[in-house]
C-alpha cells in the first residue's frame, strides 16, 4: 500500500512537472516572441513606458510572480489600447494566441489563491468567484 502511494505520488509530481514544462515551452516559443516583436521596443527595461518593464519577464516563473502586471497586459491588449495604433499590430491568431496564454496563465496563479481563501473564510461570508472571462 505504501509504495502505491507513493507511486502515486511521484506521478502526480511529474505530471505536474510535465505540464509546467509545457506551459514554460509555450511562453518561450509562441508568447515571448510576440513580446518581443510587440512590446518590447516601448516596455523594455531601458524605455519603461508607462512605467511597465516586459522585458523581465523572461520565463514562465518570472511572469506568474507578477499576476498584476499580467492582468493590466491583459486588458490592455483585450482593449485594444495596447500595441498603439501607430504601432504593428498582432495578427488576430497571434493576439488569439496571446490573451489566452495570458488569461490561462492568470487563471492558472488565482486557482490556489482562490481555494485558500474559499477555506479560510465561513460558508456565510463565501463570495464566487470566476475565473477570467476569455476574449475569444
Amino acid at each position: 500500500m505504501f509504495i502505491r502511494l507513493i507511486g502515486v505520488a511521484v506521478s502526480l509530481f511529474l505530471l505536474g512537472t510535465s505540464a509546467h514544462l509545457v506551459a514554460e515551452e509555450e511562453f518561450r516559443a509562441a508568447v515571448h516572441p510576440l513580446l518581443r516583436r510587440f512590446c518590447l521596443e516601448c516596455h523594455s527595461t531601458s524605455e519603461k513606458q508607462g512605467e511597465l518593464d516586459l522585458e523581465q519577464f523572461d520565463s514562465l516563473t518570472r511572469v506568474k510572480q507578477h499576476p498584476g502586471i499580467w492582468q493590466r497586459v491583459l486588458d490592455q491588449v483585450r482593449s485594444r489600447e495596447m500595441p498603439p495604433k501607430d504601432r504593428p499590430q498582432m495578427s488576430a491568431q497571434q493576439r488569439r494566441t496571446f490573451l489566452q496564454w495570458v488569461e490561462a496563465t492568470l487563471n492558472e496563479v488565482a486557482l490556489p489563491k482562490r481555494a485558500t481563501r474559499d477555506r479560510s473564510c465561513c460558508a456565510d461570508c463565501q463570495t464566487p468567484t470566476t475565473p477570467i472571462r476569455s476574449a475569444t
